[in-house]
């Protein structure tokens, strides 16, 4: 979803300054190819505005469920698999891929996957013992906790 968020944003702002250059190109000009900028602009710049719009509603709902889980419940999980995508970074926040298992208030023990942002220092590995936050209403929307204090404290 991360990729999804910052591609949106990325063409937005791209698609919107080409429309905006391509639409003022368009009613500056008097030569041949002003038509075709005054064509293409405004299609560029309502592209770039809907995209603007669907990137800030992503975002705004990543932060919504950032929120509910922080503020959510805490429990004890084993970890049964952390996959680090070496490849994939934000900042300086490593990306994993964490199974774990744990036990939701009034539910039976569960082995849920998320995709998690970590700080360098925080080391995953199968088999460990994590405290972890995570929205009582969607269990697999979890974290460590260390890691979202971490992450809390330095943004």
């Amino acid at each position: 979803m991360i990729a999804w968020r910052a591609t949106a944003a990325i063409l937005a702002l791209v698609l919107t300054l080409l429309g905006l250059v391509f639409t003022t190109v368009g009613l500056v000009s008097s030569g041949s190819d002003a038509e075709g900028f005054a064509t293409v602009g405004p299609a560029l710049l309502a592209v770039g505005l809907a995209l603007a719009a669907l990137s800030w509603w992503l975002f705004r709902r990543a932060q919504a469920r950032a929120r509910r889980r922080r503020e959510g419940e805490r429990a004890m999980a084993e970890i049964v698999e952390a996959r680090l995508h070496s490849m994939t970074r934000i900042g300086a926040l490593l990306t994993y891929t964490l199974t774990a298992r744990f036990r939701p208030a009034g539910a039976t023990e569960q082995e849920l996957t998320n995709m998690v942002l970590v700080p360098p220092n925080l080391p995953l590995e199968a088999g460990a013992q994590v405290e972890i936050c995570f929205d009582p209403a969607e269990p697999s929307n979890f974290e460590p906790l260390a890691a979202a204090e971490q992450i809390k404290s330095a943004v």
